[in-house]
């Protein structure tokens, strides 16, 4: 801005990351044992991540494994990893999530083209179902899946693109015969973190308006409309407290859906402090079960009201000082949110220059809390997998595709108000739908990310030439 006042002329700002600061590839290696009719019986995912100069991705890719197998469930699973220690600069952020799924993904789009089966139909047999108990996190964590809504959102995506007029059809741009088009589908899944923990403090000010406190995750639209919900007020009653220094904010350990968590459980409590409180000395030591914290007023069956500014500084400024306050904790339960990725692309046979024409999402998070926030994250998560699934460091504006993002609504039982954690599910199937969208458009299945136009165009060489 000042350059432009300065020289009263536009002024680009350009800005690169530092040599060896994108994500360290991993080598991935998949055996997976399937039956003549495609069932998949057994699966080893063997990984040799390198970790940079030091690691702090333990937990993230172990995490990343989980999910990726889960999505399977082949009854005998296994994971092994190496940690590489490498001199190179670790990336700030190590997509595993990503680059496992798309493993996983093009592993099980190949099984299917050996068998001679629709890909579709050969992942739904095999796909978790509602009350399996995910064989790798059995040990931990033997509770049925409670909810999957992948079923409606596969069949959302197949229906929005009109898959089956497409999908193995041969198609091309017309009177360029060398510019093919292409459908794929992929899916994945996610769940929080285990061991994830979260702190959260909520209090009533004496202007009757209530202050939280927790680490900060960036979204305080949904924690706002979280809290509000819980403590039965507005949306305007709730002030989500500026982050400070770390050593005296609540501990947080966990991610935005331990952090939403523990909102609730916090406000919750304050809820019935608050009835509590009144009853005992605003209501002359009435009894807590005739009271309640409705709007900006708590309440007796017989009548009697008192706004929350006159609670909050009566709670402060009488002889039974109090702040009214509560604090709680969450730790993640395993409630793994799904998706079904679509993409449509044109492929260049000449060129390999891939033109991603329309991606679509389908995702099962749950009840969706703020639509229009969780739309924006989606598809802002979706364009930056794109990006590393292309090896692109970016697109204009008139090279962005359609994207499309579809919510299947699903009532999660362990969920906060029957959510699940969306995290990065939205990214993590993108590549491997491009893959499968490839595959379909010229027969060539990659293996290797970033799928760039050389490393397509000279995979298709032994095929043109």
């Amino acid at each position: 801005a000042h350059l432009t006042l300065a020289t009263q002329r536009p002024v680009q700002l350009i800005t690169e990351a530092p040599t060896g600061a994108a994500p360290q590839p991993d080598v991935i290696r998949l055996r997976t044992g399937v039956t003549h009719d495609g069932e998949v019986v057994a699966c080893e995912m063997q990984v040799i991540s390198n970790a940079g100069a030091h690691t702090h991705n333990q937990l993230n890719l172990q995490t990343a494994a989980v999910n990726a197998l889960t999505l399977y469930n082949a009854p005998y699973s296994r994971f092994l990893c190496d940690l590489v220690y490498t001199n190179t600069l670790p990336a700030y952020l190590k997509r595993s999530g990503q680059q496992l799924t798309y493993a996983i993904e093009a592993h099980m789009e190949g099984i299917a083209a050996k068998l001679g089966l629709n890909v579709i139909e050969f992942k739904r047999r095999n796909w978790i179902k509602e009350d399996d108990i995910s064989v790798v996190v059995a040990a931990n964590s033997p509770q049925p899946l409670a909810t999957n809504g992948l079923d409606l959102c596969v069949q959302t995506g197949m229906e929005e693109l009109g898959w089956p007029a497409k999908r193995g059809k041969p198609r091309h741009v017309d009177g360029q015969p060398h510019r093919k088009r292409g459908i794929g589908m992929a899916l994945s899944s996610t769940a929080p973190q285990p061991g994830s923990m979260s702190v959260a403090t909520v209090q009533l000010n004496e202007d009757g308006l209530f202050t939280i406190q927790c680490g900060d995750v960036g979204d305080n639209t949904a924690l706002a409309q979280l809290a509000a919900e819980a403590l039965g007020v507005s949306v305007r009653d709730i002030r989500i407290g500026a982050p400070i220094d770390t050593d005296v904010t609540p501990f947080d350990g966990g991610t935005p859906y331990t952090i939403a968590g523990a909102v609730v459980d916090a406000c919750t409590q304050l809820r019935q402090y608050i009835v509590n409180y009144v009853a005992a000395n605003l209501f002359g030591g009435t009894s807590p079960a005739d009271v309640k914290l409705s709007g900006r007023a708590v309440t007796h069956t017989d009548g009697r009201s008192e706004t929350l500014d006159v609670v909050g500084w009566h709670s402060l400024y009488q002889p039974q000082r109090t702040q009214l306050t509560a604090t709680a904790s969450f730790a993640s339960e395993a409630a793994p949110a799904f998706a079904a990725h679509f993409a449509e692309v044109i492929v260049d046979t000449y060129t390999g220059q891939i033109t991603v024409e329309r991606l679509l999402t389908a995702v099962d998070s749950g009840r969706v809390i703020n639509p229009m926030l969780a739309a924006e994250q989606t598809e802002a998560l979706m364009l930056a997998a794109l990006c590393d699934a292309v090896g692109s460091g970016g697109f204009h504006a008139n090279e962005v595709p359609e994207m499309e993002v579809v919510f299947v609504q699903t009532d999660e039982p362990s969920g906060i108000f029957r959510v699940k954690a969306v995290g990065a599910v939205p990214a993590d199937g993108i590549a491997p739908a491009v893959l499968s969208a490839i595959h379909d458009a010229t027969g060539m299945l990659l293996t290797s990310l970033p799928v760039t136009p050389e490393r397509l165009w000279r995979a298709l060489q032994p095929a043109t030439s």
